[in-house]
């Protein structure tokens, strides 16, 4: 009879916790009834407790399914760079890694961009630029690289026609530093302004041994 009563306060303490489940708790009291009246024995009583536990943790809630993805672009006609014409593809994303390019109708993650009637392809990259020479004002501050942004654009190549916007080249990469840029920047040594650094503006001497 005590191991009746134990078992009961234990069928009810569930209930307490887990009300939302009360059809399976309710049938493992009912099985534990069932073995009281077959027997009175420890055994079946034991046997219907563990059964009655079994049930409670079939009843417990399951964690939400992990996203598969941090993000998915789905739809989009890809252009991948390699001169093949487009085609219909899904993009999967983990933190900033593309990590998968393909159909993938039953992929879930944490945000999904529908890009149907869209092109989606690698950032373009701009071979020459003349941006950094307005790094206080234009293209590479965050909230002014909207132009290029809208293209397509993710890189520049500054240094274009052999000419630096600041000189040393560690003073332009100090700035960008400093102040933030939107655009992945690779800046050139130009030739003419080491020149001008070395020989200054004139132009019609020959250089000397030392320069």
């Amino acid at each position: 009879m005590k191991d009746v009563k134990q078992t009961r306060q234990f069928v009810k303490t569930a209930l307490h916790y887990v009300g939302y489940c009360a059809p399976r708790v309710r049938l493992a009291a009912a099985w534990i009834a069932v073995a009281r009246r077959l027997s009175t024995g420890r055994a079946p009583l034991a046997c219907a407790a563990l059964f009655a536990a079994a049930l409670l943790a079939a009843a417990a809630p399951t964690p939400a399914a992990a996203q598969d993805y941090d993000i998915i672009i789905r739809g989009g006609r890809v252009i991948d760079g390699s001169g093949n014409d487009w085609f219909r593809a899904d993009i999967a994303i983990d933190g900033d890694r593309i990590v998968r390019i393909g159909r993938m109708p039953g992929a879930t993650a944490r945000r999904v961009i529908d890009a149907t009637g869209m092109y989606v392809s690698p950032g373009f990259i701009d071979l020459h630029s003349h941006a950094d020479r307005a790094l206080t004002s234009m293209y590479l501050e965050p909230r002014r690289a909207r132009s290029l942004n809208s293209q397509g654009l993710t890189t520049v190549i500054g240094g274009a026609d052999g000419r630096n916007a600041r000189w040393p080249i560690t003073a332009e990469i100090s700035a960008l530093r400093s102040q933030g840029h939107a655009m992945n920047f690779v800046p050139m040594v130009g030739h003419s302004t080491v020149r001008g650094y070395v020989m200054g503006t004139d132009h019609e001497r020959p250089a000397t041994e030392r320069e």
